[in-house]
């Protein structure tokens, strides 16, 4: 038994990936990029909040996989594009990319508790950073102020 170098989860000998964020086991990343050719890019994540919502999408049967900054920056730049910022990236079909982008705004909103009772993430002016207020670029991603992701299906 042998720990996750991603997310620390315990993970047998003979496993090909980590069972908590899908991490290759072997130490090569070219099976996960190869998985997430398809896929699209739902998240980019520190390794803890990384394995919440992989943890999250397993339970709802949503597929995803997680990539390191350098399979992900290959995979994205393949098609044109490169992530915002640095951090597992977490890829998705494109079919389960609302769900995901869901799930992941729930997330965010359980871990902020000084949100207002009944506050709608779905409701926020796009023009304004929900979390800071800041105003944003139409083609943000991600808030300069305060680094906050917006999935591709919110911008």
């Amino acid at each position: 038994m042998s720990a996750c170098p991603t997310c620390g989860a315990a993970v047998e000998d003979d496993a090909d990936a980590c069972p908590r964020c899908g991490a290759a086991a072997s130490g090569s990343d070219a099976a996960e990029s190869r998985d997430a050719a398809g896929m699209v890019l739902v998240a980019t994540l520190a390794t803890i909040d990384a394995a919440a919502l992989l943890e999250a999408l397993e339970e709802r049967g949503i597929a995803a996989v997680a990539l390191h900054d350098h399979e992900a920056r290959r995979l994205l730049a393949s098609r044109g594009a490169a992530p915002g910022r640095s951090g597992l990236h977490i890829f998705v079909p494109p079919e389960s990319l609302e769900g995901a982008a869901a799930i992941h705004q729930e997330l965010i909103v359980g871990s902020l508790p000084d949100l207002p009772e009944g506050y709608d993430p779905g409701a926020h002016d796009a023009s304004a950073c929900p979390a800071c207020g800041t105003s944003l670029d139409p083609a943000a991603h991600e808030c300069a102020e305060c680094g906050l992701e917006f999935p591709e299906s919110d911008r």
